[in-house]
């Protein structure tokens, strides 16, 4: 995309069902939202469901100039002519250089957007590092190839391996930046990692629009801004997480840092088979915890391994599958896909009585992964 999106600091963020555009509200109030300090490990919402405070128009003392509104809980722009640079995109108040920042969003069929991190205020455009948000399917510019498509670092490195939603539906994002290191993640799935000021990255940016802006690749303090394409985009639960520049010491020595998660539906009642994931996702988290030389960790930008529970199957006492059936005794399959660095897998746990076997069995396969792969 091309120009910027931007959080800042505030409360939680929730979005709109219709896409139809609204009428001009009223001037917005800005109160300034700076945080002294951004509690490492804790959560710190950027978009408080109702105002849009802690938020401004680029190079503006507030967002009174911009389309940008609050409907629903969501924090949304309309489908129309974005105008000026100033007039379109979002910033945060505060800087960051050192976060991981998660949000859910939605676009519009044909939608363009995007999240700008490592944002100054120094030139006209917005200039900052983006995270692609499009339609693959329908928007042109999306044709242009990989590195322009959603999860890309817009213009220079194309994701892989993308579980990509349709336009209409919500996505969870995410964005760590932990010394040099970026990752993207795109609904639960790690899809792009650099080294910024690594000739890869310095390589790939000769290639792209950016290559004659001398700060572009390098680590900086900077805004966070949200991306005003023309296109109707909705935001919601918008947060950010200091860390630190180094990762975190294991609790116990040479232990190995582990995050187990499953990824639960954006917005909306969780299914029977959601609940179920997150009560396989839970067991396989105490199983692994038990594990000599294994430590549980809350996030993945201090783990060293990840492991996302992604189905679970139990029989039922017929032999036919209960699916996310809690109180059959049958058999129990827990399926995980696991990461660590370039390195991934997919395994599965199973046993009998439900998911506390199937847990242990799945701890087994990761620790047995991880000895294999270390």
């Amino acid at each position: 995309m091309k120009n910027s999106l931007v959080l800042a600091a505030g409360a939680a963020l929730v979005l709109a069902a219709s896409v139809a555009p609204a009428a001009r509200q009223e001037p917005i109030r800005h109160n300034p939202v700076v945080p002294e300090r951004v509690e490492i490990g804790g959560w710190t919402p950027l978009f408080d469901g109702h105002s849009l405070n802690g938020w401004r128009g680029y190079k503006q003392r507030d967002a009174s100039e911009t389309r940008w509104r609050v409907e629903d809980g969501t924090l949304t722009v309309p489908a129309g002519s974005p105008g000026a640079t100033n007039q379109r995109d979002l910033v945060t108040d505060a800087t960051y250089a050192q976060f991981d920042l998660r949000w859910e969003w939605k676009l519009a069929e044909g939608g363009n957007s995007g999240v700008k991190y490592f944002v100054l205020e120094d030139r006209n455009d917005a200039i900052g590092h983006e995270y692609q948000m499009i339609d693959d399917e329908r928007e042109p510019d999306a044709k242009v190839g990989p590195h322009h498509q959603t999860a890309a670092l817009y213009d220079v490195l194309a994701g892989t391996d993308r579980p990509t939603k349709p336009a209409g539906e919500w996505n969870i994002s995410e964005i760590i930046v932990r010394g040099l290191h970026v990752e993207h993640w795109l609904n639960g799935r790690r899809v792009l990692q650099y080294e910024l000021g690594s000739p890869e990255l310095k390589s790939a940016i000769a290639r792209s629009k950016f290559r004659d802006v001398p700060r572009f690749g390098t680590p900086q303090n900077g805004h966070i801004l949200l991306q005003d394409h023309g296109s109707q985009v909705w935001f919601r639960k918008v947060e950010i997480s200091a860390v630190s520049s180094a990762p975190a010491k294991p609790a116990r020595r040479d232990a190995v840092r582990v995050y187990v998660f499953a990824t639960m539906p954006a917005g909306g009642a969780a299914t029977d088979e959601d609940k179920a994931r997150d009560a396989a996702a839970r067991e396989v988290r105490d199983a692994i915890g038990r594990r000599k030389g294994l430590v549980m960790v809350d996030g993945r930008a201090d783990a060293d391994v990840i492991v996302e529970v992604t189905a679970s199957e139990q029989h039922d006492e017929g032999g036919g599958f209960g699916g996310a059936s809690l109180t059959r005794l049958g058999d129990a399959i827990i399926h995980l896909h696991v990461t660590s660095g370039d390195r991934e897998s997919d395994l599965k746990g199973m046993g009998p009585g439900g998911w506390g076997r199937a847990a242990k069995d799945a701890a087994d396969h990761v620790e047995k992964w991880i000895a294999r792969t270390r």
